[in-house]
């Protein structure tokens, strides 16, 4: 799918679309100490679960940590990154600070474990969520980087990458061209990281025969900021270089080919459950990709250290920046609008008309009238402290 988006820049409330199948607004989950009621939503998990599925997962934690309630419905939820760089210092000195982290287990839960998983359930109908911040951390190691023609030191002897990836102290000044080509090719090493364990994965399908009866959805939530409109980082922005991601389906009943139709993360839940024949949910945003819909706006959002809504039609596409939000990142212009045929870069934004911002603010406000009226979102006090330190390796919390 060429034309698909996130709902969200950054992890916790993009991750949450995808398995409820609901728009931020509607499920609610915006901020790290926001938590969806079980009774009020089920997930994509516990949906084949009921159904008899075996149900498991690997993920790098962080965002996607259990305390979330990503777990509800898998069988077994891992929370130590299956691709995690352990050529890299700074990681493991991570896993040494971290409680219930360690490099043994780091080492124990390489990619390689998933596929004994693979063939341990073999037999059984399987959901398997693997997921990994091995792009997010611009971390590769050495063969990775070198292979996507990058030279020099990893990350942890980079500390001008560090720096301006919030990871280490304060941006060191101005973001050169030359620290761009850096982040650009650590970034492009991240991906080859992360693309070897998805050849795992499809080479333990293969070795069991299974490849041609599963079903292979590869997306990612968001995407990052190497300069773009002058920043490096994701979260407080709706740019397309953060909502744009990438979203491959592979398996029985999907055609081979380039589908330019609009897609989103919300679209993954109805998908999977249309194509095992199982009801969905009717409180979601998402339809599915197997169908011919009519044309429909796309809809993204961040509600958390940016306010911010984004919707697109075809290839117009505004952006509502309240000026009154009272984010810690304020916002200077209210509105932009642009014209992603001749300027995907978003860099000759005009003035929105009136009839688009009215449009723009009616989906707005439906949307949170719909996640009020469901209610189930619950507060939580403090993080655990094991989550609260991958969130600042990742540079989501900065000392």
């Amino acid at each position: 799918f060429t034309e698909a988006w996130s709902t969200s820049p950054y992890t916790l409330p993009a991750h949450m679309s995808l398995f409820s199948g609901q728009a931020p607004s509607v499920h609610g989950v915006q901020g790290p100490l926001h938590r969806l009621d079980p009774s009020r939503t089920r997930l994509l998990a516990e949906i084949l679960a009921s159904h008899g599925w075996t149900t498991g997962a690997f993920t790098g934690g962080g965002y996607v940590h259990s305390t979330f309630g990503f777990d509800r419905g898998f069988d077994r939820y891992g929370s130590i990154d299956p691709a995690t760089n352990l050529e890299s210092g700074r990681i493991r000195a991570l896993l040494a600070d971290t409680p219930g982290l360690s490099e043994d287990l780091a080492r124990e839960n390489r990619a390689m474990r998933i596929a004994r998983w693979i063939g341990d359930h073999a037999a059984e109908p399987f959901l398997l969520f693997v997921h990994t911040y091995a792009v997010h951390e611009f971390d590769p190691p050495v063969l990775h980087l070198e292979g996507a023609g990058g030279s020099g030191p990893g990350l942890s002897q980079d500390l001008v990458s560090m720096g301006h990836l919030g990871l280490r102290g304060p941006p060191p000044g101005d973001l050169t061209a030359e620290a761009v080509r850096r982040l650009d090719a650590l970034y492009a090493g991240a991906v080859r990281q992360a693309d070897e364990m998805v050849g795992v994965i499809v080479d333990a399908l293969r070795g069991q025969g299974l490849l041609d009866d599963t079903l292979l959805v590869v997306t990612s939530d968001h995407g990052k900021e190497i300069g773009d409109h002058g920043r490096v980082g994701h979260g407080v922005t709706l740019y397309e270089e953060l909502l744009a991601v990438p979203l491959l389906l592979r398996g029985p009943g999907v055609e081979a080919g380039r589908d330019d139709r609009p897609a989103s993360l919300v679209d993954i839940f109805p998908t999977v459950l249309d194509l095992l024949g199982i009801r969905a949910p009717t409180v979601g945003q998402g339809r599915s990709l197997l169908g011919d819909g009519p044309p429909r706006a796309l809809f993204a959002e961040v509600d958390n250290l940016a306010v911010k809504t984004a919707v697109r039609t075809g290839n117009m596409k505004t952006i509502h920046s309240p000026l009154d939000a009272g984010a810690a990142y304020p916002n200077e212009v209210e509105w932009e609008f642009f014209d992603l045929s001749k300027d995907r870069s978003e860099q000759a934004g005009g003035a929105a008309p009136e009839g688009v911002r009215r449009r723009h603010l009616e989906r707005r406000d439906a949307l949170r009238g719909l996640g009020v009226s469901l209610g189930g979102v619950r507060g939580q006090e403090a993080l655990p402290g094991a989550v609260v330190e991958q969130l600042r390796s990742l540079g989501y919390i900065l000392d």
